[in-house]
């Protein structure tokens, strides 16, 4: 059968899908079982994740540098970040990854960044050179899975 569009009455004729015979898939199925977001919804990718800098005073800006599934990215302290999702979490079972280092152009100046605070619509990243004490970082890179 060949394919025929109907525009006046939202069908298309002469499809088989699946093994169903002709006539039983029709636009209000397809938008029903539409995928809203493939990247949001594959499994084993990264929901989410951010490069940012983190402001070293003298040596970079605080800033975005780019972004997947981020809104935004606030400063709430010295190495202290929440970072808050386009499209909130199903739950606070996801994973960050998180890593980052203090100036962009010196190797061996890693800093130990956490993630902390999980909620469906955000997480908050703390960033650290001992441990304990805060510091701000020029590189701050996250990737969030699951959830």
């Amino acid at each position: 059968m060949a394919i025929a569009i109907n525009g006046s009455a939202n069908t298309i004729g002469g499809l088989a899908v699946g093994g169903l015979p002709d006539g039983v898939v029709d636009t209000d199925m397809l938008a029903a079982n539409a995928v809203t977001d493939a990247k949001q919804n594959l499994s084993g990718i990264a929901k989410a994740w951010c490069n940012f800098s983190g402001g070293v005073s003298g040596f970079s800006t605080f800033g975005e540098r780019d972004s997947f599934g981020i809104s935004s990215i606030a400063e709430t302290g010295t190495g202290k970040y929440t970072v808050s999702f386009t499209t909130s979490m199903a739950n606070t079972n996801y994973c960050v990854v998180s890593s980052g280092h203090y100036f962009a152009t010196t190797s061996g100046n890693v800093r130990e960044v956490g993630a902390t605070s999980l909620a469906t619509g955000s997480y908050i990243l703390d960033v650290s050179y001992d441990g304990s004490t805060y510091q701000d970082a020029t590189n701050v890179f996250s990737a969030v899975f699951g959830g």
